[in-house]
């Protein structure tokens, strides 16, 4: 917080009073094994806003002091996940119910356009699509190209999908493919 000179004189009193915490109740459905649940704020400012809700029982999990706030909500288990965007308000528990979907592969190869060389060194993301809008979460699925330029992202939600590669400082790819992995 910043006061500008003449705005406060001595002897004023300064009163500041900082949003409460919200929280979420989380239920997954329908997953065959133990789920996890990671929660992560859709902020730039803050990307690393990041946390793993705590199991309360079976199937249900809670995250507790969350500033207010845009959240991705994602819940995985091996072939299975689900997400959810979620707005958390001051002093408000949000209830969240994720229903498990199949998860799917994405497989691809980085090749230079003119030569169709494979181009190695480069790292493929993929990440959720609001919209036509990234939620990057700093926490998207992410591998090293092999060899041959092919790379695989494994247990990647279902729904729609942006996929990009990257080196460093250069962008390999033509641009961010959509992707609709439908379950």
């Amino acid at each position: 917080i910043y006061v500008y000179p003449g705005e406060v004189t001595a002897g004023d009193e300064l009163h500041v009073q900082l949003p409460e915490d919200g929280a979420l109740q989380i239920e997954t459905v329908g997953f065959d094994s133990a789920v996890g649940v990671e929660v992560s704020l859709l902020d730039p400012e803050h990307s690393d806003v990041r946390t793993t809700a705590q199991r309360l029982d079976g199937d249900s999990f809670a995250c507790d002091s969350l500033m207010p706030g845009r959240y991705l909500v994602v819940a995985a288990a091996q072939g299975q996940s689900a997400s959810q965007t979620v707005v958390v308000t001051s002093g408000q528990t949000a209830d969240v119910r994720l229903s498990a979907k199949r998860s799917a592969t994405v497989r691809g190869q980085v090749r230079e356009y003119s030569s169709q060389a494979a181009i190695t060194g480069t790292t493929c993301q993929v990440a959720r699509l609001e919209g036509e809008r990234v939620l990057r979460t700093g926490s998207e699925h992410s591998v090293v190209v092999d060899g041959h330029g092919r790379f695989e992202l494994r247990e990647v939600p279902s729904g729609n999908v942006a996929v990009w590669c990257s080196a460093i400082a250069q962008v390999t790819s033509d641009g961010i493919s959509m992707l609709d992995l439908a379950e």
